[in-house]
């Protein structure tokens, strides 16, 4: 998340110049196409792919049925 808040103001600047030189709708194109490449390059990447919107890995959130946390093996334990 660090690259996208420091490389915005530089890449600012010169966007109004470039867009005044060669078109907004050029400047755009060639500024959105290296941004989706690299998204798309780092979907092959095991970790990136299992991050989940809740920000924990996938893997902790799927237990096979009928397991139990440590949290709720120690709850049934007192209970008993």
């Amino acid at each position: 998340m660090l690259g996208a808040p420091v490389a915005a103001p530089p890449g600012m600047g010169p966007a109004g110049p470039a867009a005044a030189v060669f078109g907004t709708r050029a400047v755009l194109g060639a500024t959105a196409a290296p941004a989706v490449l690299i998204t798309f390059a780092t979907l092959p990447v095991p970790s990136v792919r299992r991050i989940r919107g809740d920000g924990s890995p996938a893997e902790q959130n799927q237990r096979p049925s009928g397991s139990q946390t440590a949290r709720e093996e120690g709850e049934t334990a007192t209970t008993r």
